[in-house]
């Protein structure tokens, strides 16, 4: 028990230095995106960032403090609604991404040589910056605080479209503020290359994960799979091949972004379950579908 309590700890501590690691180089990538090719030729990254950049072009005041003041509101509604897990991790990343875009420009000038350079350069830095934090579970807030809310209240829509939307919305609001139709054009360029470079830093080639999990704690394992991820669990009998102990192995299929929150889940519930991820090319049926509400789906046992 002592040494199963050791062992968990000391996942923990690895876990939290690594998510530190991660949220804190993620935020100086994404800082230096902001402060250095993004802003000062006048674009956009989209979302309340972007938001936030016009915000500050029009008052003066710094596009990180208009960013943390911006966000303050969507924080309060998602404490109360999603959850703390969710408010402290973007808050983390909400706060140092927000510092890092306020004092980049003290140390780097801002680049003004070529905007679509600019433009592609801000793209990947943002992708990598928000891929290293979103991979550990967190966020910069923004435009997923308001995908997450706007789609309890509308479940048919996916958090993806919502972000879609929102991040065209500032994009044209930015072509308004700006007085040049180009800043937009630039802004698209940026979003899109931002969210490729995020989708394969966060989630690789690979379209799904499918874990088997072997466990003495199954019960726990799959009670939790299903309230906090919300994906479904399949039960399959097991008899072990040298002690014949009978058993369950857990069949769990999970998006991309879920793997390394199952893998965590997992680990904080029993250290030494032995757990399998293969990846699934296709996968199709219920909370894979395109625009599907994941908290719908249902657990399956055999």
């Amino acid at each position: 028990m002592e040494k199963a309590t050791k062992i968990k700890n000391s996942l923990r501590t690895r876990r939290l230095l690594g998510d530190g690691a991660c949220y804190l180089l993620g935020s100086l990538c994404f800082g230096v995106a902001v402060s250095v090719f993004t802003e000062p030729n006048h674009i956009v990254p989209g979302g309340v960032t972007g938001l936030a950049v016009l915000i500050g072009f029009l008052s003066g005041l710094p596009t990180g403090l208009v960013s943390v003041l911006l966000n303050l509101p969507l924080l309060i509604l998602a404490y109360r609604r999603v959850g703390r897990d969710f408010f402290w991790r973007t808050a983390a990343g909400l706060v140092l991404s927000s510092v890092a875009i306020d004092v980049t420009p003290l140390f780097l000038s801002g680049f003004f040589e070529d905007r679509l350079l600019a433009a592609a350069f801000g793209g990947v830095l943002t992708g990598v910056g928000l891929g290293l934090i979103y991979r550990r579970g967190g966020s910069t807030g923004g435009a997923e605080i308001v995908a997450t809310l706007w789609r309890r209240h509308t479940p048919e829509l996916s958090i993806g479209r919502v972000m879609l939307f929102l991040d065209a919305a500032v994009i044209l609001l930015s072509a308004v503020v700006f007085r040049e139709i180009n800043s937009a054009l630039y802004a698209a360029v940026t979003v899109f290359l931002s969210a490729q470079v995020m989708d394969r830093l966060v989630y690789g080639a690979q379209t799904a994960k499918v874990a088997l999990i072997i466990s003495r704690k199954w019960p726990i394992i799959t009670e939790r799979i299903l309230t906090r991820l919300h994906r479904g669990v399949t039960q399959l009998s097991s008899a072990g091949g040298y002690t014949g102990e009978e058993g369950r192995v857990l069949l769990c299929a999970v998006t991309r972004s879920e793997g390394y929150r199952l893998w965590e889940l997992i680990r904080e519930i029993d250290p030494s379950a032995f757990v399998l991820f293969l990846t699934a090319e296709e996968v199709q049926g219920v909370g894979f579908r395109e625009g599907e509400p994941q908290n719908f789906i249902k657990s399956s046992k055999d």
